[in-house]
């Protein structure tokens, strides 16, 4: 008799989810902001009823963007900006001992993220940008991350037994390169009753999340 067969298996089901929020100025010349994005990726039970588990993949984003624009001809602008990243990611699956250890109130918040496997990421990028108008329509490239820098970090413990925040990684993000074109929202100062755009994304085709 094996305890451990599907009828004692958990079903994996799982909590996704999203939440974005953006805060700033911008006017023609100028703007800054503030980016924050919270996702769960997957949280949920998962295992059997002898060894059930809880399984903690999320993460948490922000970005500060600070940028200007300015005209070089009647009808074309440029514009760059340079923002600053940070995240933490959480990737755990976590069993009976691991959450004991959680609730032991003498570990260190640093000991309990390391448990948690958390790894923090902080970094900037830069953007470039143009538009061009035409008669009728408004044609656009970007250019996302041409330089960049982002330094990763995990809880790791030290030679003194107390957990640290430890480099692990340094990597540029990867550049990709997007096309628009839209028609022009306003003819001789009205508004038009039907406006679209068409835009092409990554044409450098970078894998962005590491997912292959």
């Amino acid at each position: 008799v094996t305890l451990n067969s599907n009828k004692n298996k958990i079903p994996d089901k799982y909590l996704r989810g999203e939440f974005n929020s953006f805060t700033g100025f911008v006017n023609e010349t100028c703007g800054f902001g503030v980016f924050t994005n919270m996702k769960s990726n997957q949280i949920g039970l998962t295992g059997d009823k002898v060894n059930p588990g809880i399984v903690i993949n999320g993460e948490g984003n922000l970005e500060v963007p600070v940028g200007v624009a300015f005209k070089i001809f009647n009808n074309i602008n440029v514009g760059a900006s340079v923002r600053y990243i940070m995240s933490y990611k959480a990737d755990k699956t976590l069993h009976y001992t691991e959450l004991s250890d959680l609730s032991d109130e003498n570990l260190t918040d640093n000991e309990k993220l390391s448990i948690m496997n958390v790894e923090k990421a902080v970094g900037y990028g830069i953007n470039l940008g143009t538009v061009m108008e035409l008669k009728k329509l408004n044609v656009a490239m970007s250019l996302r991350d041409p330089i960049s820098k982002v330094q990763t970090s995990k809880y790791v413990k030290n030679s003194s037994n107390s957990y640290e925040l430890t480099d692990i990684d340094k990597k540029s993000l990867p550049t990709n390169l997007s096309l628009g074109i839209s028609n022009k929202p306003y003819i001789d100062g009205k508004q038009r009753k039907f406006f679209w755009a068409v835009e092409l994304e990554n044409i450098l085709s970078k894998d962005l999340n590491g997912d292959g």
